[in-house]
This record gives C-alpha cells, sequence and structure tokens, in this order.
C-alpha cells in the first residue's frame, strides 16, 4: 500500500514545475450543465445533449466518444427513480461515476500510473483510511441500499473501500477559463489527478496547483525552496482560516496537521475574521506616510504566515494592495517599486503563461501605469469635475424642482430607460428589448447570446446590440455577459463610444431644464475605496484585448458614472407562481439627478408589465422643494441604512437620521410576515393597542404613503379580517387607509394585491359611502 508523498531526488525552487497531469476521472457540476461541455468543460452555446440518458451535453462527437467510457456505464442508470441520492450532490455522483468505472472497465483501478519521482501507483495502491464515525457508516448503508435498488451487484467492503478512498484524496476543483476578471474563480467541476494521489497535507505546504489554462491539465509548481528527499505537500483546505476552521475541515480526512504553523498555533495572533489582508488598507484611515507603511508592514507579515513564500491566494492579495497604493501620495516611489518587483516575482511563480485571469498582464500595465498614477496622485487634490457645453457651464448636481405643489399619488413623471439590461439568470425567458417573458423567443444568430420576441423588438435594441455584437464572441468577455453590472457598464460605455450623439444628447426633465449624460457630476471618490482601482485596471485590460480603443480617463468618467446614478429595478410578475422577480436594471433620465433621502417625499411605482416607470409623490411636496428618492431599503436601521449608503459615498442629512427618530422600531417585526401573533391577544383592546404601535412605527419608517408600507398594510388587513376580537370600526379604518395608500402607490393592474381583497376594499368604500 502507498501511504507516503512521493520526494524528490534534486533541489527545486520557488517556480520550478514538479509534474503536469490531467484527470484519470472528472466531473462537471450540476449548476454548469448546458452551459460547458462535460467531457472537454469548455463553455459552448451549441452543446449537444446525450439521446439516451438527455443529462449529458456534449460540444461535439468526439468529446461524447472520448466520455463514453465512462458514461455508458452510467448512462442506462440515469433515469432510474433511485438515482436522485446519486446525481443530486455533485460529491456523490463523483462518487457513482468512480464506482461504476472500477466495475465495469477492467482495468480501470489496477492501471499503473507513472509519479513525478519514479514511482508507479494505481488506485488500488492507495491506503484508505477507515470508515468508523456514525456519519460516515450511515452513509454507507445509504449508498448499499440505493445500489441494490439499482440492481447494481455490490460487496459492501468494495462499497466501503471506494468511500473511504474519496475520505483519504482530495478532488482538485477544474476552474473554468472563461473569466478574466474576478480575482476568485469558481470552480466548475472537480477531477481525480494520478500525480496527487499520495500527495500529503501542510498547512504550510511546499508546493501549490496552478489554475487549468485551455485544458484539463493542472500544473504543480514548488511555492518554496525544496530539498533532496523532502516530501511534497500541498494543502487540502483554505489557508485563509484560523487554525480551529482548518483542523474542523481536516476531520473530513481524518488527517491532524502536525507543521509548525499548526503544532506552535504561530498564526495565534491573526484575526482571520476581520482581517487586513480582507481589508486591503482603508487608505482613508491614514493620516501620515509612516503610519501606512506601519500599518502596510503588518499585512504583508501576515500574508507571509498564512500563504508562505509564494501562494497564487498570496499574489491575488498583493495585486490588489499595489493597484490600492499606487494612487496614495502617502507612498513613496520607492517603497511601490519594491511591492511591483515582488508582485512580477510572485506572478513568474504562481501563475501559468496563458492565465486566464490575464494576471500576467499586470506586468505590462504595472511598468506603463505606475509612472502615471503616481503623477495623476499628486497632482489631483480634488474630485474630477466633467463641465456640459452648456451655456451656463455649471455642472447638473441638485435635484430637480417643480413650480407647482404636488398632492400624495400625482404623477412626477413617467419614462422609459435610456438604456438596460436583462439579469444572466432570466436569459432565454424574457425577451432581452421588452423585458416580456415568452417561451417562443428567437435568439441573436450572430453572438447567440440575445434574445427578443420578434423582428420588432430586435430592429429596437439593435441600435445599442450591434455595438457589443460582435465581442461577445470572444472569451475574454464572458466575464461582462454572466455579471449584470459590467454588462450594463460595458454597454453604456460602448455605446458612448459607437453612437455619436448618445453622450451628449439633451434629455428635457421633468421640471423644464435639459440635461445629457456628461452633465453628471460623477463622484470619483469610489475610484479610491475598496479595490475599485485594481477593477478599473482589469477593465482596461479587457479593453486592451478585445480591441476597442480607450483612455484610462474616459473609462474612469463611466465607471464612476455608473457608481454615482440611480439605476432603478425593472421586476416582472410570474403568474404561475405568484412571485415578483428582478430581472433588470435600467437608467431612467428622469431619476439620474434625484437626490436621497431616508424620508423621500417621491417613488418610483412599480410597473410589472413592461419598461415604462412612473415617479409618484408619496406625501405634499410644496412648489421649489427638492424632488427626492431612497437608495436603500427604508425596512432597516439607521446604521444599516448608512453602511448602505456609504457604497454612493452619501451621508444622509434627513431628520429620521439626524435625530435618530426611529431609534425604538422594531425593524425585525417589520420584516416577518406574521406581524399579529393572534394567540398571544386576550382583549380588542389588547390588539388595538398593538396595532397602533405597528402603524406608528410604519408611519416614521415610511412615511404617509410608501410602495412597501401598502405590501405590509394588505398583509394586516388579511390576518385582521377575520380576527373576532378586532373592534369593526378599526378594521373599517384600517381598510379605508390601505384603499387610498393603494391608490396612491400602485398601478391599477399591480397583481401584488390579491384581487379578493380589492373586492374587499372595493365592497367597503361603497358601504361607506352609502352610509355618508
Amino acid at each position: 500500500m502507498i501511504e507516503m508523498s512521493p520526494k524528490l531526488s534534486k533541489p527545486l525552487s520557488p517556480g520550478d514545475v514538479i509534474t503536469q497531469d490531467i484527470p484519470i476521472i472528472h466531473i462537471l457540476y450540476d449548476k454548469y450543465k448546458n452551459k460547458y461541455c462535460d467531457n472537454c468543460l469548455k463553455r459552448s452555446d451549441q452543446l449537444k445533449r446525450c439521446s439516451k440518458c438527455l443529462r449529458m451535453y456534449y460540444c461535439g462527437k468526439e468529446c461524447q466518444k472520448n466520455d463514453w467510457k465512462y458514461h455508458k456505464n452510467e448512462c442506462p442508470l440515469l433515469n432510474h427513480e433511485s438515482i436522485q441520492y446519486f446525481i443530486s450532490d455533485d460529491w456523490m455522483r463523483f462518487w457513482f461515476r468512480l464506482y461504476l468505472s472500477v466495475q465495469n472497465i477492467p482495468t480501470f483501478a489496477t492501471e499503473k500510473y507513472r509519479l513525478f519521482d519514479g514511482s508507479e501507483v494505481s488506485l488500488r495502491d492507495i491506503e484508505v483510511k477507515a470508515i468508523n464515525d456514525d456519519k460516515k457508516c450511515r452513509l454507507l448503508d445509504m449508498i448499499c441500499d440505493d445500489l441494490s435498488e439499482l440492481n447494481i451487484g455490490c460487496d459492501r467492503q468494495e462499497v466501503r473501500h471506494w468511500l473511504a478512498l474519496l475520505f483519504t484524496i482530495p478532488l482538485i476543483a477544474i476552474k473554468s477559463g472563461d473569466r478574466y476578471i474576478r480575482e476568485e474563480i469558481d470552480a466548475i467541476g472537480a477531477g481525480l489527478y494520478a500525480q496527487y494521489l499520495t500527495l500529503g497535507h501542510s498547512c504550510q505546504p511546499n508546493s501549490a496547483y496552478l489554475l487549468v489554462g485551455k485544458d484539463l491539465s493542472i500544473q504543480l509548481r514548488a511555492m518554496r525552496p525544496i530539498a533532496v528527499g523532502e516530501e511534497i505537500t500541498i494543502s487540502f483546505v483554505t489557508l485563509s482560516k484560523s487554525r480551529d476552521d482548518r483542523q474542523k475541515a481536516l476531520k473530513l480526512w481524518s488527517i491532524d496537521c502536525e507543521c509548525d504553523k499548526c503544532v506552535h498555533h504561530l498564526d495565534r495572533h491573526l484575526d482571520y475574521g476581520n482581517s487586513k489582508l480582507m481589508e486591503f488598507l482603508p487608505l482613508d484611515d491614514f493620516t501620515s506616510g509612516t503610519q501606512l507603511m506601519h500599518y502596510l508592514s503588518q499585512a504583508l507579515i501576515e500574508l507571509h504566515v498564512v500563504y508562505g513564500e509564494y501562494h497564487p491566494q498570496k499574489t491575488f492579495y498583493m495585486s490588489a494592495i499595489l493597484m490600492k497604493v499606487i494612487n496614495c501620495s502617502l507612498i513613496s516611489d520607492t517603497v511601490c517599486d519594491e511591492l511591483k518587483a515582488n508582485l512580477m516575482k510572485a506572478i513568474d511563480v504562481t501563475f501559468l503563461a496563458d492565465c486566464p485571469l490575464s494576471v500576467h498582464k499586470l506586468r505590462h500595465t504595472l511598468r506603463t501605469t505606475l509612472s502615471y498614477h503616481k503623477s495623476i496622485a499628486s497632482n489631483t487634490k480634488s474630485v474630477t469635475r466633467y463641465h456640459t457645453n452648456g451655456s451656463n457651464n455649471q455642472i447638473c448636481e441638485m435635484s430637480p424642482k417643480l413650480s407647482k405643489p404636488l398632492s400624495p399619488g400625482d404623477v412626477i413623471t413617467e419614462n422609459l430607460p435610456l438604456i438596460h439590461v436583462l439579469d444572466v439568470e432570466f436569459k432565454g425567458k424574457y425577451c432581452d428589448n421588452c423585458f416580456k417573458q415568452s417561451d417562443q423567443l428567437k435568439r441573436c444568430t450572430k453572438c447567440l447570446h440575445m434574445y427578443y420576441c420578434g423582428k420588432e423588438c430586435q430592429k429596437n435594441d439593435w441600435k445599442y446590440h450591434k455595438n457589443e455584437c460582435p465581442f461577445y464572441g470572444q472569451e475574454v468577455i464572458q466575464e461582462l455577459i454572466e455579471d449584470y453590472w459590467m454588462r450594463f457598464w460595458f454597454r453604456l460605455y460602448i455605446s458612448v463610444k459607437k453612437i455619436p450623439n448618445f453622450a451628449t444628447e439633451k434629455h428635457r426633465l421633468f421640471d423644464g431644464s435639459e440635461v445629457s449624460l456628461r452633465d453628471i457630476k460623477v463622484n470619483t471618490n469610489h475610484m479610491t475605496k475598496d479595490g475599485i482601482n485594481y477593477y478599473l485596471s482589469a477593465m482596461c485590460l479587457v479593453l486592451r484585448q478585445v480591441g476597442i480603443d480607450f483612455t484610462r480617463e474616459e473609462v474612469h468618467h463611466w465607471l464612476a458614472v455608473v457608481f454615482t446614478v440611480i439605476k432603478d429595478d425593472i421586476k416582472a410578475y410570474d403568474p404561475q407562481t405568484g412571485t415578483v422577480a428582478l430581472i433588470g436594471r435600467g437608467l431612467y433620465v428622469q431619476h439620474l439627478f434625484l437626490k436621497h433621502s431616508c424620508r423621500p417625499n417621491s417613488s418610483a411605482i412599480i410597473n410589472l408589465n413592461g419598461l415604462s416607470l412612473k415617479m409618484r409623490a408619496m406625501r405634499p411636496i410644496a412648489a421649489g422643494e427638492d424632488i427626492t428618492v431612497s437608495l436603500v431599503d427604508l425596512d432597516q436601521s439607521r446604521d444599516d441604512r448608512h453602511n448602505a449608503l456609504k457604497q454612493c459615498s452619501i451621508v444622509c442629512e434627513c431628520d429620521k437620521c439626524v435625530h435618530h427618530l426611529d431609534r425604538r422600531v422594531d425593524y425585525q417585526r417589520l420584516r416577518t410576515t406574521d406581524l399579529f401573533p393572534l394567540r398571544v391577544f386576550t382583549s380588542g383592546q389588547q390588539l388595538t393597542d398593538y396595532l397602533r404601535e405597528v402603524l406608528d412605527e410604519l408611519d416614521l419608517v415610511f412615511g404617509q404613503y410608501y410602495p412597501k408600507k401598502t405590501i405590509i398594510l394588505s398583509t394586516i388587513v388579511t390576518q385582521l379580517y377575520n380576527c373576532p376580537v378586532i373592534p369593526k370600526c378599526v378594521l373599517k379604518e384600517l381598510m379605508v387607509s390601505l384603499s387610498k395608500a393603494i391608490a396612491v402607490t400602485q398601478l391599477q393592474d399591480c397583481p401584488l394585491i390579491d384581487q379578493s381583497l380589492k373586492s374587499l376594499l372595493s365592497d367597503q368604500l361603497s358601504e361607506q359611502r352609502i352610509q355618508s
């Protein structure tokens, strides 16, 4: 039996390749089915499904043929009722494929694989760890029962052995090569690699496997100098966890780590829950270069304790730190150059030459932009200002005002979005132009990414889509397709570049003034917080790779625009499920210059049947008063609202926030669906007092009228309508208030209010008119 880690007969330096391997057997995770090929794990929009089991997808006959060796054993079973236990969990599906391969492929378990130290090993040679604990024994019993129901002959000891194998060796995560910007790439599958079968674990590993490039191969590299005869080790768990959390995770493999970091608890002083590793230097907290340098030194020391000399994840953190301090005037050029040199060395050690994250291309970016960033940082003393081409040459930054007073429910404006995008999870279900649901959508034949309900919609959207369509076929653009925020920005930016008057065209606001997108005062403070500078550089890399001409200042500006302006939610109602879903977002010109208030005097009214959006007054508005909306959910505490507003660099100065008027509001109660636990009330007076308390809190949180307040009121009426202890006069008063709220805050055909409740309210109002 093989149980020791392989050893090498020659010393290694950081970055030296130990081995490169492809998996013996692998699976694609279930959530990525029909997006990636089940054999080569490459993304495709033209996958073909196995005609027998209808569960496996391939990009062509060659891939289907290559996978048939393994799939033919499971294919007849995948539609069996008892198979659900094995296919509902990715780990169990991997074990099932492994077990069937052992049983049906004659030499699968005994075939010898040559390891990088010259020894040979088969799957049968692996010394597995005994299954003793109750949880694993119950799992073994369930598997044996299910195999019997599938009419698969099984020897309990054989099942125990192959189950124990996966509790002994690590499955290697296989990650997608089509996501270019995220600092961490999601795993799309898992594989069993022969070269990793006998590697030992250490929380101070001397090697690490690198992200895959264009195929399933994974490369193992030295992360520090390795002496002759030293065991090759990797980490089975995430290193950015405390010792206790790592040891809990290692119990899966029955491992007790004996590295120095664990035995002597070298990381005892690290606060993993609130670590400098995650904050990436909060530059606004520092007032001197000495203070910042001390903090930076501590962060780098923590990185070294956690990850050692080199590690792929450490390289990510180092790149984020460098991109953060490039624009900081408190950091000297010497320190930046040292950080840059260390990062470039780390990239060489920890990333492949064709790494899909494009981190290697930071080398060129760091060389060419470092001096530029430093000059910008030293010369910029205030936020960038962009002026209009109008006669007054002023930036439009004030909320529009009306010359006439408004009453609750009065329509302030109604308009369509200037630009909008559909969330990726609703692709193929809703039209990308009109956002209407259809099961007969037609796909754009060029990019195969956009769906339309007819030629008219495709024609209307072509003004914008023709500019982005040629790029959707490139791998580097996949991140833009999958992430709403980036896809929204990309459509906006490409429209600015390709449509001549898009950014300068004047739009008349409801107060009579005229503005263009160029008139927006952008908040560039965002671009120096929370690692956005790194994101800015990454976006420039993507634009360069797809061949779009740009200037960094231009990208900077339009990124800041998306952070500064209101992007309204577009929602849809599904009559089959009776639920409302957020399906996309749009840029509405009439809302671009509205101010925030936690006591807003207006609100957008949800339209569940189209793209048009109405803005209505939620309380009386005097002539000349600023029109305000809330940029955050109002049913949360002041601290939570302020934390959310930090994303927009907004400090709310409304009375509710300044004087903390809602300090006694029970927000948790307002968010529950059961506002009235009727069993606790013994009298009508007790229930009425409780009701008054809830209504007072609703007034304090939402004001006189607000769409969400109306939904809560409807819930209250529904719960109390058949309550025997509530006085009739109180219920009538409540129903009248709800009727007025519906008229003010809901469209006439809004399905959010139950039709039976609307009928009750209508009958109540009719009765009231007759009595009066």
